[in-house]
């Protein structure tokens, strides 16, 4: 080839990674601004009618009280209370919680290989479980109330994650043994909740069936917060580490000869992952399948790269979670269906689709 060629070759190669990158820029912008039009409409949502921009202007007045009180003039107190004991609540955190779900699934399946494996994998929403049966039948928890069932749910769900990093410590553990183990905490803790729930009455049982769908009813603004730091300790954990899960991906040897300390990065990648999603199901129990579908959508528009899947994401996680909630509270109104039921019903087929589609199967 000449001079000239290679010159044309390389400019050609130069112009469509612009193109990616570009692409890689408008889906992420796009999806951050579409986030914020439905948290406007989720506002809206519910027996007292209220426009977007009047929630959003009550909000940005509460959070900044102390530094420009009445920015959007004054607002009257049932107002406040709609916004920020009702609806602000229930929507901060399902976009919080889906934005961290779907981060989990994200790395979980890239540090396992496994395009099924999210940290429920591991048993974490199994030992999540196991605490809410021991707060709702036996009324075991560190603290009373709301706060009691999260530290139960919390503390129990880290269980299989603790025992999987002592053995990650002490042996190379592959990624396979892994997934099973967590499948094997997942039927234990099954079984262990099954057991409690037959000896407990049928109000207890009930509660705890119904938090093991997950939902959104007990959201408070406390606890965004807390699933805002997580959020960005989890952003930044992922941007870092990204590049090295990339090559990861090319199998243990090669990524160890190309100088990435596969044992801790795995490692600190499975505790993240775990250590956030049980933040996230303790406020709002296990949500299912955002943290599966979710990263399988976004790899088809932006690509396997994680500095670029790991946020897009997050984004698309907050999305799906938000219509979802918002169909809860719509479609039977005034009742409130629980959320994990809805991200269920509309993941399952979504999913299937695109496992069976022409381009699923190619991947």
């Amino acid at each position: 080839m000449s001079s000239e060629d290679i010159q044309s070759t390389i400019e050609s190669e130069k112009q469509k990674i612009l193109l990616i990158k570009s692409r890689r820029v408008t889906y992420l912008a796009v999806t951050i601004v579409a986030i914020f039009l439905v948290m406007g409409y989720s506002f809206t949502v519910g027996s007292s009618s209220m426009t977007a921009s009047t929630a959003y202007k009550i909000l940005i007045n509460q959070l900044f009280a102390g530094i420009w009180p009445g920015l959007f003039g004054e607002f009257s107190a049932n107002e406040i209370f709609i916004v920020m004991d009702l609806r602000a609540p229930r929507v901060l955190v399902a976009a919080l919680i889906g934005a961290i779900l779907a981060i989990g699934g994200c790395i979980m399946q890239s540090i396992l290989k496994n395009p099924l494996a999210t940290p429920y994998t591991l048993g974490v929403s199994s030992g999540a479980c196991v605490g809410a049966s021991l707060y709702y039948i036996f009324g075991i928890s560190i603290v009373g109330g709301t706060a009691g069932l999260i530290t139960n749910t919390f503390i129990c769900s880290l269980i299989p994650v603790a025992v999987m990093m002592i053995a990650i410590t002490r042996r190379n553990v592959s990624p396979v043994t892994l997934v099973l183990s967590g499948v094997a905490f997942s039927y234990v803790f099954s079984s262990l909740n099954s057991i409690m729930q037959y000896f407990g009455d049928d109000s207890a049982v009930t509660n705890v069936v119904f938090w093991t769908i997950g939902d959104l009813t007990s959201s408070d603004m406390w606890m965004v917060p807390i699933l805002a730091i997580a959020l960005l300790v989890y952003l930044v954990y992922g941007l870092i580490f990204g590049k090295d899960m990339d090559i990861m991906r090319m199998g243990d040897d090669t990524a160890s000869s190309l100088g990435i300390n596969v044992k801790f990065v795995r490692g600190s990648a499975l505790i993240m992952a775990c250590f956030m999603t049980a933040v996230a199901v303790a406020c709002a129990g296990p949500i299912g399948f955002v943290c599966l579908l979710a990263p399988h959508i976004c790899r088809k528009l932006v690509g396997s790269d994680m500095r670029w899947l790991i946020p897009m994401s997050a984004c698309a996680g907050s999305m799906l979670l938000l219509i979802a909630d918002m169909i809860a509270k719509s479609v039977l109104a005034p009742v409130m269906l629980p959320v994990g039921a809805i991200t269920a019903i509309l993941g399952a087929p979504v999913m299937v689709y695109m496992l069976y589609s022409k381009r699923g199967l190619r991947s």
